[in-house]
């Protein structure tokens, strides 16, 4: 919708080039943000889990096996998301991003099982069998304990079963995805000698045919009998043509892609040999202090325990002092400011004063663009008892989103200096925000009675209290007076 939006908007502009159209706030930015930061995420785990097992095993067969597999359940994961009618949000790829990790723990499990057999001699048959069939069990355990655990989530009623069901679905399908693609394609590649032929042993058998051979195939002995042949003659060979075209390309490109692997893997060769021989012996060191280690442990099995459990208590502490939030701050570039002249002010001195607040903004190196809203704009507006002809609500873009907090606390500061003005800073929100905090402040106080005056002395009682405590800051009051005629 965002989209299609900036499409008319861009041909109003350009039928209409005396009307200026900018694009103040656009929420679809943030979450196409967070859907291509969750892509690139599970691309960079794909990636970082070949290159992990590639320097751990030191041959090229088992992580392009899992290279593979990674992507074909990613594939059926999409399939079964579609049939399900679970869109791609930022839930289900946050659990689709989850579960390619997981995804990993479970090729590799299988995949470093049947590189053992290898190793002691098995043909790759019989080790992709062998390996296969030993941890089948506890790879099916551990996946299914993982399940568990979030399968439950999708009957949790309210706001949470609400927000994280898609999660729950999309781990729980990538984690069978990823089973059932470990213990069938995973030792089905790894039972093959080559991943991939080499090119002169890729054979494709076609034949030429002339008009006898049709002849004598089809049974007719004269060329006239068979009114068809003709006809015969030009499909067959038109079909072996393009068949033969085909096999022209394939192995071509075959030949090209084997070439090349040859090329960059005796290019890189040199430098592999050298890291593999830095990392196993940093791998050995790590090893040998290991081994230290777990024999000091074992020898001194009191001091061990008091250990581990201090370490356990300071965890415990640790959790108790952590703060708590609902959900996290989003990191946005925009805030608003919200301005409250007093009552008596006419619409001209509240242009004057947005006028200054827009001037010192543009003046600031991290303010990129000023959006001001001044009185009642639309007749929807004038419901909302907080807008009338002394407020305003300025738009700010800051930067980027670094620089939005030491933006916001110059604003405050130029803003506390201008008399009997009534302000409030926020950061902008998504609709989820907005829905969950139902307010851009932090912390809300209704004061409810029926005598007015007496409302009014205890709200301002409470703001006077509320602004000495530390770290609060924008309090204000909602109290509507009516202008004086």
């Amino acid at each position: 919708m965002s989209q299609a939006a900036r499409v008319v908007i861009g041909q109003i502009k350009k039928e209409n080039p005396e009307i200026n159209l900018e694009v103040i706030s656009e929420q679809a930015g943030y979450i196409q943000s967070a859907i291509d930061s969750t892509r690139e995420e599970i691309i960079q785990g794909a990636i970082l889990a070949f290159l992990t097992l590639l320097l751990f095993l030191q041959e090229w067969k088992s992580p392009l096996i899992i290279g593979t597999v990674i992507p074909i359940s990613i594939i059926g994961v999409f399939n079964i998301l579609f049939l399900r009618d679970i869109t791609l949000n930022l839930m289900s790829l946050g659990g689709l991003a989850l579960g390619v990790g997981m995804l990993d723990d479970t090729a590799v499990v299988v995949s470093e099982n049947i590189f053992r057999h290898r190793q002691l001699g098995a043909t790759v048959k019989e080790a992709a069998s062998t390996g296969t069939r030993e941890v089948i069990s506890p790879v099916a355990a551990s996946v299914l304990t993982t399940i568990v655990v979030f399968l439950p989530v999708i009957y949790v009623r309210g706001l949470a079963g609400q927000l994280f069901k898609d999660t729950a679905l999309t781990v729980t399908y990538t984690l069978l995805s990823s089973l059932l693609v470990s213990v069938t394609l995973l030792p089905m590649l790894a039972s093959r000698e080559r991943l991939l032929a080499r090119p002169e042993r890729i054979q494709l058998d076609f034949h030429w045919r002339s008009l006898g051979q049709l002849r004598t195939a089809s049974g007719s002995k004269s060329r006239w009998a068979d009114p068809w042949l003709g006809f015969k003659f030009l499909a067959y060979n038109l079909v072996f043509m393009i068949l033969w075209l085909v096999r022209t390309i394939f192995k071509s490109l075959a030949w090209l892609f084997f070439r090349s692997f040859r090329l960059v893997s005796d290019l890189f060769k040199p430098v592999l040999e050298a890291l593999f021989r830095a990392f196993n012996r940093r791998y050995q060191q790590f090893v040998n202090r290991h081994s230290t280690a777990l024999g000091w442990s074992l020898n001194h099995k009191k001091t061990t325990f008091y250990l581990a459990l201090a370490l356990f208590s300071l965890i415990i502490v640790l959790g108790i002092i952590l703060p708590r939030e609902l959900m996290p701050p989003l990191r946005t570039s925009s805030f608003h400011l919200n301005l409250k002249t007093p009552v008596e002010y006419s619409l001209e001195q509240t242009e004057e004063i947005v006028a200054r607040l827009e001037n010192w903004l543009q003046q600031q190196p991290e303010c990129r663009q000023v959006f001001s809203q001044v009185g009642i704009i639309s007749s929807s507006e004038s419901f909302r008892p907080e807008v009338s002809v002394n407020s305003a609500v300025v738009t700010v873009e800051a930067v980027n989103p670094t620089a939005v907090e030491n933006l916001m606390s110059r604003a405050r500061k130029f803003l506390a200096a201008i008399p009997d003005l009534s302000f409030s800073a926020s950061r902008e929100q998504t609709t989820l925000g907005e829905f969950l905090a139902l307010t851009s402040g932090e912390i809300v106080l209704k004061v409810k009675g029926q005598n007015l005056e007496i409302l009014r002395r205890i709200a301002l009682d409470f703001a006077d209290r509320l602004k000495s405590v530390p770290g609060l800051t924008d309090v204000n009051l909602n109290l509507q007076q009516g202008k004086p005629q």
